[in-house]
């Protein structure tokens, strides 16, 4: 029996190498013949270059991408975590929306246009589903375990991993919202060895913005009012610092949420403290 080798940092390197070339070149022709579903050709594609890479090299499949049945403390505080990464972006997004307000207007009507392009559950499968277990299999997967295998540090690792994960999205103004998510995906599959709560976090994160477009347009649809809404996005008008105050709130509960979610991925598990504020040093 051959015994199963290392993913090495090299091959991991190759392989995001290929991988750019498919989203920075190949993605828009296939963007440009088939709109949305030429997306789903490129999740499909990562995803092959993850397990393919893998394979190829004679790396341990299981070793490389850990799956088991997350417990429901894992999968409570993977939501819990997420909702407090949301509220953190949505607050650093609201401060560099109020610098660059045509910047960020462009790039979100960009998207809303092509996810709005095709039927509601059509959508949720290409943005929400594939992202969350094709990405997860090449970032978190492939990527992750190949540096992780140069290098032995937690925090260098998931930092390398959620930079190339940032500017993979392809936009400096969604660089860095889009690294704290890969940081904080980064974390929980250090902490959790699970991809499955990689793949959750990953889905909510793609699906609950898409879920608030759609029903915000059936609402402007049903009062009328969808001709206002996107002559009012086409003008860019930008946002007050009374809507960015309120969002340093909500990234302060983010912050806070952070901390729930954390403490419910190590609950019950050794040298962990038992309690969610605990006064011992």
């Amino acid at each position: 029996m051959r015994e199963k080798r290392l993913l090495r940092p090299w091959q991991g390197i190759i392989m995001i190498i290929l991988a750019a070339v498919e989203v920075f070149i190949v993605s828009g022709y296939l963007s440009g013949m088939f709109g949305l579903y030429g997306a789903a050709i490129n999740e499909l594609i990562l995803l092959a270059l993850g397990v393919g890479t893998t394979v190829i090299s004679g790396a341990d499949l299981k070793a490389v991408f850990q799956f088991r049945k997350p417990k429901m403390t894992e999968v409570f505080g993977t939501l819990v975590l997420w909702l407090g990464c949301y509220l953190f972006t949505l607050m650093i997004t609201m401060v560099v929306t109020l610098f660059f307000p045509e910047e960020m207007t462009e790039v979100g009507t960009g998207l809303s246009q092509m996810f709005t392009s095709v039927s509601f559950f059509v959508s949720i499968f290409i943005v929400s589903l594939m992202p969350a277990v094709c990405e997860e299999i090449l970032f978190r997967g492939a990527f992750f375990n190949s540096i992780w295998n140069g290098l032995h540090k937690k925090w260098p690792v998931i930092l390398i991993v959620s930079v190339v994960f940032g500017v993979f999205h392809g936009s400096i103004w969604r660089f860095i919202p889009t690294c704290i998510l890969g940081i904080a995906m980064g974390y929980l599959m250090f902490e959790t060895n699970n991809m499955f709560c990689n793949m959750i976090f990953h889905a909510v994160n793609n699906a609950v913005p898409l879920i608030l477009l759609y029903g915000m347009q059936a609402v402007l649809r049903m009062t009328g009012m969808e001709q206002m809404m996107n002559e009012a996005q086409s003008s860019a008008a930008g946002i007050s610092l009374a809507v960015v105050g309120v969002d340093i709130m909500w990234g302060a509960v983010g912050v806070f949420l952070i901390y729930i979610g954390n403490y419910l991925l190590h609950a019950g598990k050794p040298g962990y403290t038992k309690e969610i504020f605990s006064l011992k040093k």
